[in-house]
């Protein structure tokens, strides 16, 4: 086959069903088999890989893939995820975003990709699925995903298909939950082993076809696991030869007593954020989702954390926990009505509008609702400030971003409804006399103008002549003046039906576009080129900066009367110049004040480098300590802005081997000589260093009832007021800040622990909380790693004695006179609330 050879890799590990177990085994898999198909010397494939994405970008992947292959080509479709059926038995292929209740509407019917299967002009195609089922489904139904009605009624077809039983949980509400086994898939494991050595090249001639590859991989399973269920398989004749792929000679398995050379799988690694969680922070980006996704209305004040700060050095992963998390809250369900879909804006309604007509053009249910009683919908941003220099830059940028987000969400470019929502929030800052002369001159016909003029001289000239008489008919006559009268009337006449036709044109015919695509701001800032462009508000004070903010202003109150709520992500707040640092606060502290409409800020961070560059903008507040134990205004200042704290863990000893696992593979069985290929070959082996409750961690609604019944709990109650009241400056915000700490770290360990008794860590907690929040400077000290050993424990054996506590103190840089309320703050606490086992816990979750 000399066609293209084209593979589409789809896992879903992650659901927003409650009731869905996350899967560990697709994320790794579909990632290891992305690289070996890739691989020029074994797949030479060009791989798409589509991993936890909606079911609205799966199913138009497929379509496309299939679509659009010709009679040489090949195509892989490889599914890694879970396999349900629906009450009719029909079998259905799971995304990020299905529902177990409504899988005809949020999953990929096995019947519907059979059928895109077999209408393909690909000239062969190979289907391949590891899939995961509830218990109560029959295993051999899933087989039959590959029996003859299905794809062996069409030629060319090589189908692969292995099933693993999940069993079934139940959470405290009764609602069943499926459980995940830990590890990599067994199927797919052997999958890579057999290609990667080429063992599947049975007959020596460096070709691995359907047949070879399918008794390899059920040899290697039987290997591995001898009672494990082997993978159904469909071959058609068409497929016998297909070139699934090449077998790679030199990683051929080789002699035990023979040398064995590794085979390097990566010449280095760049800086860009991974896409999986190398780290095993799936309950803190867990819990994150769950901040700023809100549930439902309420008082704003008790809807969660507005500002979110994740502080870390750099290389800490804070960019890759905030993708982790947008990738979570784009992928939420939300349930929204359908926008009413207006018609173009004609040019008359639009001359009547700027002539003071009240009836709008636009009106809110023409932009998507979300439903009453749903979850609301989120609208996502991101914003880069440190591309940014001036104020009005960096309000430009932050304006243009919300603007941008909101409008692929809600209001697209060239939709009827948004040149109407443009134009009728726009009209309210220009010249609108100057611009309905405008719109009268752009629609006045250039026929009509000729006829004007040319009617008074014909006329005077006709009637100056004698009064001949033609005959038009045989019972009609007229006079030639009359004639010539005519010919100019029925060019009037055309001319005023041309003016009126123009009149029902779409009105961006006939004026500026930049009336419809956006607001004016940008246009105005500068200097327009056209003319009938004037805004009012322009030589205000202000300027421009206040036209950016009444553009966010007016657009933020349309999102959130249409129930939307809006989520901004920051990043690299600390590779920016210190006024640009000032100005991306100030801008935040608008939308914090109320101004603004309620909007969610994540920050990235690295506190210390911000709180400098505070102190260098606000210098004349140097000496004035605005709160407590701060050592300067610019902590003041962070305290005063940011509800919740997040120090963003580093790389732990004990995550080191995870880390490297994810990065390189298995680690070699001791007890045999390695081998190139088997860093495939463990089963038993997991890539990542996992808590134990990873496998089945419990659900949102197991942990919130967990963290309601340990909020209400009298001893850990009386440790908060017990804390609280200990506070030098106690304050509303706060106690805000300590509590909102207190629970998040409450949650991260709920799902980290289980549901188990935990009153003892909670109390616990509540004095962990304080040293986060009340002594923000020192956090990065405090969690800094010393012999493997977290900041705290080093300090907590020490707490005890000067000369160990002074010991300490240098060896986490927190000797400095700034940190003197603050060290002696911590050493307190650690004496009284047995400071090893609290230092224990902060090395567990910080």
């Amino acid at each position: 086959m000399t066609g293209t050879r084209r593979a589409l890799l789809i896992g879903a590990g992650r659901y927003t069903d409650e009731r869905l177990a996350r899967l560990q085994a697709p994320t790794r898999d579909t990632a290891a088999l992305a690289e070996i198909l890739a691989d020029p010397s074994i797949g030479d494939y060009t791989v798409d890989v589509l991993l936890d994405r909606p079911t609205t970008e799966v199913i138009p992947a497929v379509i496309d893939l299939l679509g659009t292959a010709g009679p040489d080509d090949l195509v892989v479709i490889y599914f890694s995820g879970h396999v349900l059926h629906d009450e009719q038995r029909g079998l259905f292929l799971t995304t990020v975003d299905s529902r177990a209740d409504d899988l005809a509407a949020t999953a990929l019917s096995a019947e519907r990709l059979t059928s895109l299967v077999r209408d393909s002009h690909s000239g062969q195609v190979i289907f391949v699925a590891d899939c995961h089922t509830l218990g109560t489904t029959d295993l051999g139904t899933i087989i039959d995903l590959t029996a003859a009605g299905s794809f062996a009624s069409r030629s060319g077809i090589f189908a692969m298909v292995s099933a693993e039983e999940l069993q079934y949980s139940f959470t405290n509400s009764g609602i069943p939950q499926m459980i995940d086994s830990p590890g990599r898939s067994l199927f797919v494991q052997a999958l890579i082993r057999t290609l990667r050595t080429g063992t599947a090249d049975a007959d020596g001639d460096g070709l691995i076809t359907p047949v070879e590859l399918h008794q390899a991989v059920v040899a290697e399973m039987s290997r591995l696991a001898p009672l494990t269920m082997p993978p159904a398989v469909v071959v058609t004749p068409e497929a016998f030869r297909a070139l699934v792929a090449y077998a790679p000679s030199a990683l051929a398995p080789v002699d035990d007593e023979a040398d064995t050379e590794w085979v390097v799988r990566t010449r280095g690694y760049g800086d860009r954020p991974p896409e999986v969680d190398l780290l095993d922070r799936a309950a803190a980006v867990d819990t994150l989702v769950e901040l700023v996704s809100p549930r439902g209305s309420g008082p704003d004040d008790l809807a969660g954390p507005t500002v979110i700060a994740l502080d870390g050095a750099w290389g800490t992963g804070k960019t890759s926990l905030i993708e982790l998390t947008e990738r979570q809250v784009v992928a939420l369900p939300r349930a929204v009505d359908q926008a009413e879909r207006p018609k173009r804006l004609r040019a008359h309604a639009a001359y009547r509008a700027l002539g003071g007509n009240k009836r709008p053009l636009w009106t809110q249910r023409m932009m998507p609702q979300a439903k009453e009683n749903t979850r609301p919908p989120v609208v996502t941003a991101r914003f880069e400030p440190w591309a940014h220099q001036t104020g009005e830059q960096v309000w430009a940028g932050l304006a243009k971003t919300l603007l941008d987000a909101v409008g692929e969400r809600l209001l697209p470019t060239g939709d009827a409804a948004t040149e109407r929502y443009w134009f009728q929030r726009n009209i309210e800052r220009v010249d609108r006399t100057r611009l309905r002369k405008a719109l009268r001159k752009n629609a006045w016909s250039p026929l009509l103008t000729a006829a004007v003029l040319a009617l008074v001289i014909p006329i005077a000239a006709q009637m100056a002549r004698s009064m001949d008489r033609y005959v038009l008919v045989r019972w009609v006559e007229i006079a030639g003046s009359n004639i010539a009268v005519l010919l100019i009337v029925a060019l009037l006449a055309a001319g005023a039906a041309h003016t009126a036709y123009r009149y029902l044109k779409p009105a961006t015919a006939l004026l500026p576009t930049d009336l419809f695509v956006g607001p004016l701001s940008n246009t105005l800032a500068g200097n327009p080129t056209d003319e009938d462009l004037r805004d009012p508000y322009h030589n205000a004070r202000s300027g421009y900066l206040y036209l950016a903010q009444h553009d966010v202003f007016a657009v933020l109150r349309d999102v959130e009367a249409a129930g939307h709520h809006l989520v901004v992500f920051i990043d690299d707040l600390d590779r920016c110049a210190p006024s640009t640092t000032a100005e991306v606060f100030e801008a935040i502290n608008l939308f914090v004040t109320r101004t603004f409409p309620v909007t969610r800020f994540v920050l990235c961070l690295d506190t210390t480098a911000v709180a400098t560059h505070l102190d260098e903008v606000h210098s004349a507040l140097q000496g004035k300590t605005l709160h407590g134990d701060d050592p300067t205004p610019g902590w003041s200042f962070l305290r005063k802005l940011i509800q919740l704290p997040i120090t963003v863990p580093t790389v732990s000893h004990s995550a080191v081997g995870g880390v490297l696992g994810n990065l390189l593979g298995s680690v070699a069985p001791t007890d045999r000589r390695p081998l190139a290929d088997n860093v495939e070959d463990l089963p038993h082996q997991h890539v990542a260093t996992l808590s134990p409750a990873t496998a089945a961690r419990p659900s949102s609604p197991e942990v919130t009832k967990t963290v309601s019944f340990l909020e209400h709990d009298p001893r850990v109650r009386e440790r908060m007021a017990e804390r609280l009241r200990d506070q030098p400056a106690p304050s509303v915000r706060e106690t805000k800040r300590l509590l909102t700490t207190w629970q998040y770290y409450l949650r991260v360990l709920i799902r980290r622990r289980g549901t188990a008794q935990l009153v003892e860590e909670a109390r616990q907690l509540v004095v962990l909380a304080e040293i986060i929040t009340r002594w923000p400077s020192a956090q990065r000290g405090l969690h800094r790693r010393v012999d493997g050993e977290h900041g705290l424990q080093v300090l907590a054996q020490g707490m005890a004695d000067d000369w160990q506590w002074a010991r300490a103190l240098r060896q986490l840089d927190l000797h400095t006179h700034q940190q003197h309320k603050a060290v002696a703050g911590i050493r307190g606490l650690l004496l009284r609330y047995e400071g090893e086992q609290l230092a224990k816990l902060a090395a567990e979750l910080v």
